[in-house]
């Protein structure tokens, strides 16, 4: 599994905007049960261990996009790839 990870992490660009819809359809953030979660990557983007931009104006449902480093950097911790 982590096998196919890498090759996932491999495909994201570094300069593009990654929304929570993206992330989860990636496939590389996975909830206990091993499926993409996009729960799961806005609570890590609420407790702060993956930086987001805050894009718009919804104070009750904000959205949030994540630039391709800072996910790689993210995922390459979460995974010990570094």
């Amino acid at each position: 599994m982590i096998g196919k990870i890498v090759k996932k992490i491999s495909t994201i660009k570094n300069q593009k905007l990654y929304s929570p819809k993206d992330i989860m359809e990636l496939g590389v953030i996975l909830n206990a049960a091993s499926k993409p979660s996009r729960e799961v990557v806005y609570r890590l983007i609420r407790s702060g261990h993956l930086k987001a931009i805050r894009a718009g104006a919804g104070e009750d449902q904000p959205n949030y996009l994540i630039e391709g480093k800072e996910l790689k950097r993210f995922l390459k911790r979460r995974y010990n790839l570094e």
